[in-house]
């Protein structure tokens, strides 16, 4: 199988191109938009990437192909005029062995060259997506590997194993489920990610939809806006709303609320920077034993400083992930390399300000398709 790049100025341009080339037996594998290289190409129009295979037939050879053939001629009469020479039949018997051999390395090499050519685009859509560059490595080396070795090199299939592969390390998606006990749900994370807006968009869902008995707490007592905002929220909601100071507080307060089946705990902003705000939490947290733990990171931050946050709350052992502005980005790498990072389950996204609309549990599938660069 033969694999090629076009390009072209629209989708339906670098598409048209493979296939006036390679004809009607053209497989499209995968169109991608493409910013053009270069210091002036932000302000130049994006180009159209289309990636191509055909199966090599003899009816239709190229430059490449014709030589291979030619060579192939040559070993056949070379192996015939010396079986009559010699009048051996071993000698010939040698020499086809030999022909194999060759055939066997030509092949080889058109099928380390395709996968080299898969590798390679994916492997940019992979980067240009915010991926991590020794992740990007990791899943195109895992996909490589299983085209080779599992698939008997069938090229077609090289965007469906990335994707499976992508989404195994998305893993099981984990959003808020009602046990039969009270429900205690902590949201934590640093200054200004909208954990507040994000615990008011759930308690919506769950009072709304779903018809759940919810009760709120918040030990934000550092924030007078966000105070007031959930006061906001609650009595919109008809749902309690209490203050805690503490974390004798916290089980006070959540004596009086035994009828409710989903707590929702909103707790101050802590900067990653800031030890004893971080050591306040963790007495917060650690005062109860059933709960669940949802960090909320923004999908804006830099990669690098998200890890720095994460390493702060490694004092949690179990805790789910919610990603919020991710209508601010446009790349979904930082959703897989927190994943990869942290091993910890992703839960919930959240899309902008409406309450509750704007909040959607995480579709693996999606962000896989939108990773390797599918329309």
């Amino acid at each position: 199988m033969k694999i090629m790049r076009y390009t072209g100025n629209s989708a339906k341009e670098s598409e048209n191109r493979a296939k006036e080339e390679l004809g009607s037996e053209v497989v499209i594998l995968n169109t991608r938009k493409k910013k053009r290289s270069g210091f002036f190409g932000k302000f130049r129009k994006s180009i159209y990437e289309t990636i191509a295979a055909v199966e090599e037939e003899k009816k239709n050879v190229h430059k490449k192909d014709l030589q291979i053939e030619n060579k192939k001629e040559n070993l056949e009469s070379k192996r015939f005029i010396n079986a009559l020479q010699k009048n051996s039949y071993k000698n010939s018997q040698i020499e086809n062995e030999n022909d194999k051999l060759e055939e066997i390395n030509i092949s080889r090499t058109n099928v380390k060259d395709s996968l080299e050519t898969m590798g390679s685009y994916f492997y940019e859509n992979l980067i240009e997506n915010g991926v991590e560059i020794k992740i990007a490595k990791r899943l195109i080396h895992m996909t490589q590997n299983k085209i080779e070795n599992e698939y008997k090199n069938n090229f077609k299939m090289f965007p469906q194993i990335l994707k499976r592969s992508i989404e195994n390390y998305l893993g099981k998606i984990e959003p808020i489920k009602i046990l039969k006990n009270q429900n205690v749900i902590f949201f934590i994370g640093p200054t200004g990610v909208g954990k507040t807006t994000t615990l008011a968009k759930i308690a919506a869902q769950y009072a709304m939809a779903k018809k759940e008995k919810i009760a709120l707490i918040t030990a934000d007592t550092y924030r007078i806006a966000a105070v007031e905002q959930l006061k906001v929220y609650s009595e919109i909601l008809d749902i309690p709303l209490r203050i805690v100071y503490d974390a004798k507080e916290i089980k006070d307060v959540l004596s009086n609320y035994n009828d409710k089946e989903l707590v929702l705990v909103d707790t101050a902003g802590r900067s990653h920077n800031n030890q004893d705000k971080i050591d306040e939490l963790e007495d917060i947290i650690s005062s109860l034993d059933n709960k669940e733990v949802y960090l909320v990171l923004s999908a804006t931050t830099d990669f690098s400083i998200l890890k720095n946050i994460i390493k702060k709350y490694n004092f949690i052992d179990n805790y789910k992930i919610i990603f919020t502005k991710m209508d601010e980005v446009e790349k979904f790498g930082v959703i897989l390399n927190t994943r990869f990072y942290t091993n910890k389950p992703l839960s919930y996204i959240t899309t902008g300000q409406n309450v509750p609309e704007d909040i959607n549990i995480v579709n693996i599938k999606k962000i896989s398709k939108q990773l390797i660069g599918e329309k």
